[in-house]
């Protein structure tokens, strides 16, 4: 039972939080969140209809894998409606898809291994032979600059 109870406290903080931040999200977009729809005569649960389609494997899984209505039946939704597919997806799009793609972005930025560039005037092959000659190359293998040498 406290167990039970944890759980529902972290939710609920795990909820509020997603709200928050899709909210400030939104609203620097300047596509602030007025109005919550209603989704089969409910309001909809925007945190559980992300979670759902996390759970689905994410938002390209579910349109190629045509789940919307599974989405839509997993909210609570009545399975009969005709629209139902189309109106849940539209309602992500609209209400999540943005703050899906930015968090999605965000945690490929924070896993992503530092980026190991080549410098620019080098090209792979040179870079290669400055390691094996111990770093830095020297000017007689360099062909001269014909804009220096005019």
């Amino acid at each position: 039972m406290l167990a039970e109870k944890m759980e529902d406290v972290q939710h609920s903080y795990e909820k509020s939080l997603f709200l928050q931040d899709l909210h400030q999200f939104m609203d620097s977009k300047h596509l602030s969140i007025e109005r919550i729809p209603q989704l089969g005569f409910q309001e909809l649960d925007l945190f559980r209809l992300y979670k759902i389609v996390q759970q689905l494997g994410g938002y390209d899984v579910v349109t190629a894998g045509q789940k919307w209505k599974q989405v839509y039946t997993m909210l609570g939704a009545h399975p009969h409606s005709t629209s139902a597919a189309t109106s849940t997806r539209r309602h992500y799009e609209k209400l999540l898809l943005r703050f899906d793609l930015h968090l999605r972005e965000q945690k490929r930025a924070m896993t992503a291994p530092p980026s190991l560039k080549r410098p620019r005037h080098c090209s792979p092959s040179e870079q290669d032979e400055d390691s094996l000659r111990g770093g830095k190359r020297s000017t007689v293998d360099r062909p001269p600059n014909p804009a220096l040498t005019q």
